[in-house]
Parts: C-alpha cells; sequence; structure tokens
C-alpha cells in the first residue's frame, strides 16, 4: 500500500492511498472464502454453495468494507508517520 500526504496549508493535509489490485484482490478471495462458511444459502450445506453465488450475494458489501478497512489503515498510519493531529473527521 502506498501512502502519501500533502500539507497545502497548516491546518489541511490530503492523503493519498494506492493499494495494488494484487492485494485487494487477495483481501477479497479471503474474505469470499470466509463468509463462505458462514453463509445460509437454500439448497447448500453450510460451506458448499459455490463461490459465483458467494459473490453475487455478498461481493458488493464485501468489496465496501475493505475499502472502509484501506482507507482506516491508511489513515492510522498517515497519522502516526506525519504525526497528524485530526480535529475533525475527515472528507472522503
Amino acid at each position: 500500500m502506498d501512502i502519501q500526504v500533502e500539507k497545502p496549508s497548516p491546518t489541511l493535509a490530503r492523503i493519498t492511498l494506492r493499494v495494488p489490485a494484487e492485494e485487494f484482490q487477495g483481501e477479497y478471495q479471503r474474505g469470499l472464502q470466509h463468509e463462505r462458511g458462514r453463509v445460509n444459502m437454500k439448497g447448500f450445506r453450510p460451506g458448499k454453495a459455490p463461490m459465483q453465488m458467494i459473490e453475487k450475494r455478498i461481493g458488493a458489501d464485501l468489496k465496501d468494507g475493505l475499502q472502509k478497512h484501506f482507507i482506516e489503515q491508511a489513515f492510522r498510519q498517515a497519522q502516526e508517520e506525519h504525526k497528524l493531529k485530526p480535529f475533525s473527521h475527515p472528507q472522503i
């Protein structure tokens, strides 16, 4: 993950985050595998539903959750490395 921090003014910081596609896809596939064992789908035993069906059912939510995870991780890392002290919630 590549994180860049720009400070256009003393009270403003812009954090740019780049996640390699391989890293995102790896986390996405691990998330699908994890959820596969937990999702109950009619006609299939637990953990035996086809991955395409699992992805169709929860893929969009999983991608949203991963995006939020990477953004939070980048924000924390930028705070530590650049000693940022936010006084409000970040704008995404």
